[in-house]
């Protein structure tokens, strides 16, 4: 909100003026507030994986966050600089693209897996999530720690039983999966 803010408050001939510097000034004061508002977020989020364990929407408020501190650095540039706007949207765009790419390139159903499973989570863990909801590229780690699935701390409480069904459920969909595939694939 504050990034519109300041956006809309730079537009035009604003930006430009010769004698706007305590402006200028107090919009950085500003953004710097910001940015700390979005590091406190950091750290909130830092406190649920530890306590909670990995998550894809807490790995989407890490990506949001560092779009955030990239828009913050982006405007402040603007603003000090005397860019343009057209300067300021070409640049957040390419961070947001090249994040989609970065993003992309990471297998993150093995990653929040292998976190999971690592014991760093002081809490409970999602077992019924990593079983039932995420795709079969997270099989190989769930059969290979299938002896140790039960002592883990799971939320909700699973027993053996149910692990190895929901382990055998996802190798039967995973391999039906991979019957209806051709060689073009």
């Amino acid at each position: 909100l504050a990034m519109g803010v300041l956006f809309f408050a730079f537009r035009k001939n604003l930006n430009f003026f010769p004698k706007n510097q305590s402006l200028k000034t107090a919009a950085g004061i500003w953004l710097v507030q910001n940015a700390v508002l979005a590091f406190s977020v950091a750290v909130r989020n830092l406190h649920y994986i530890d306590f909670h364990g990995l998550a894809y929407k807490r790995i989407g408020v890490f990506l949001f966050l560092s779009l955030v501190f990239f828009g913050l650095y982006t405007l402040w540039a603007k603003i000090r600089d005397t860019r343009s706007n057209a300067w300021l949207w070409r640049h957040n765009a390419w961070a947001f693209y090249t994040l989609l790419v970065l993003n992309a390139c990471i297998n993150w159903d093995v990653f929040i897996t292998q976190y999971n499973l690592s014991g760093k989570a002081k809490n409970t863990v999602d077992l019924h999530q990593m079983i039932y909801y995420m795709s079969s590229k997270n099989l190989f780690l769930l059969e290979a720690t299938k002896d140790k699935l039960p002592q883990l701390k799971a939320y909700p409480p699973m027993s053996e039983d149910v692990i190895d069904q929901g382990i055998a459920l996802k190798r039967d969909d995973f391999e039906a999966e991979q019957a209806r595939l051709s060689w073009k694939s």
